[in-house]
């Protein structure tokens, strides 16, 4: 289990590649739109994978893993049909002269903003899905039972619909009236929301609809900023720039699981929502101070 896990971290980089190209291959006006698909499709793989899951649960131990090798395989062979070649020179933008790694980041200012509020969100973001399953099958019940791998399944695959609803409607239409500062400090202020929610209610029903704020704030936050960082940097920096982006959530992705783990652990399962609550809310607060000098300057 550990060598297959080693194996996977060592092959995980295909995130902040398929960022980067999407930003190098994508126009100044269509950039936001094919981060924001690239970042759906991310999402919507991130929470439909583990409906799968518990769909397949039912049916072996081992059939989400054979699944999870067969979608591999499949990504592979549509990487090799689908995607053009790279082009010799930038499509859209003139590069800049190439300087030494740390020092481009250390030139990147408004990114390290972005950054922070990434992993704000990265943070936050694993907490919630390392131990909503047992957090649910603690707290709530359906038919009379307990929410178990299936129930889990349909919570999962209702987070993927509510991600093609943002992604396909919602987030373009949300940047025709509102900015993109305002729409991650709502985003992150919904998250809280929904989390400050979960604390109170026991019926399904509000289940819903709390999760549905936490959710929409997922995908709308996830979006945004990621377009903020590609903004941030020169085209030949993206691989790089998403490449760290990677790398801090590879991080958030270690130390929040164990933080969220404890708490449930201890069945401090209260205190476990209004951690991820208190986290969102001084994420909304640095969205509105570090993104702010942002926009006042003209573009």
């Amino acid at each position: 289990m550990f060598l297959a896990r080693i194996i996977d971290g060592l092959t995980s980089g295909n995130i902040s590649v398929a960022h980067a190209y999407a930003a190098e291959h994508s126009t100044p006006e269509t950039r936001k739109q094919a981060l924001g698909a690239t970042s759906g499709a991310i999402g919507t793989g991130l929470v439909v994978g583990p409906a799968l899951s518990g769909f397949l649960a039912p049916y072996g131990g081992t059939a989400p893993v054979w699944a999870a090798a067969a979608l591999s395989l499949i990504s592979i062979l549509a990487t090799i049909a689908l995607l053009p070649p790279d082009a010799s020179e930038p499509l859209y933008l003139q590069r800049i002269p190439e300087r030494k790694v740390t020092r481009t980041m250390l030139g990147i200012r408004y990114a390290w903003g972005v950054l922070a509020l990434l992993i704000v969100f990265f943070f936050v973001n694993s907490m919630f899905l390392s131990q909503v399953g047992l957090y649910l099958a603690a707290r709530f019940a359906w038919d009379g039972h307990a929410f178990g791998a299936r129930e889990l399944g349909w919570v999962f695959a209702y987070a993927g619909f509510i991600n093609i609803i943002v992604q396909g409607l919602l987030i373009t239409r949300a940047n025709l009236v509102a900015s993109d500062r305002t729409i991650v400090v709502t985003a992150f202020a919904a998250m809280s929301a929904g989390f400050c929610g979960l604390a109170l209610v026991s019926g399904v029903g509000l289940l819903a609809v709390f999760l549905t704020l936490i959710i929409v704030g997922f995908m709308f936050t996830r979006a945004t900023l990621t377009f903020e960082l590609s903004r941030s940097a020169a085209i030949n920096r993206q691989g790089m720039i998403m490449g760290f982006n990677q790398s801090l959530m590879s991080v958030a992705n270690i130390i929040a699981p164990l933080i969220s783990g404890a708490l449930i652990g201890h069945r401090l399962y209260i205190a476990w929502v209004l951690s991820m609550a208190g986290i969102s809310t001084c994420g909304a607060i640095l969205a509105a101070a570090l993104l702010a000098a942002r926009y006042g300057e003209s573009v």
